[in-house]
């Protein structure tokens, strides 16, 4: 005997969330709302992309920052002290800490 899986969805549609049941992600209309006569709808952010997505994306920008700052962080610890003094003082006036890593960046140059 063959058994055949289900294919997976990287999306449940609204009712297939409400009620926890598996969706089949299919379009329009997936099966459960076909078969119950529902309206089939999916949650989808800006320009059309999915929570997931959207949470993909927002962590990558969130990992670029991250390194940016600790770029910025090791830059001053190895900077002369009258150099990271000066660096300091314009973080401390609440100037872009990614504004004052591209300024430095562009000194060392």
């Amino acid at each position: 005997t063959s058994t055949t899986r289900r294919q997976v969805t990287s999306l449940a549609c609204n009712e297939c969330r409400r009620v926890k049941c598996k969706c089949d992600g299919e379009r329009p209309t997936c099966g459960l709302c076909e078969r119950k006569g529902l309206v089939c709808d999916y949650d989808v952010g800006p320009r059309g992309r999915t929570a997931l997505m959207a949470l993909r994306h927002q962590y990558s920008l969130l990992e670029t920052e991250n390194n940016q700052l600790r770029e910025l962080l090791r830059l001053i610890a190895t900077l002369p002290p009258t150099d990271a003094s000066e660096v300091l003082g314009r973080l401390r006036t609440n100037e872009d800490p990614l504004r004052v890593l591209q300024m430095v960046q562009a000194a060392r140059l």
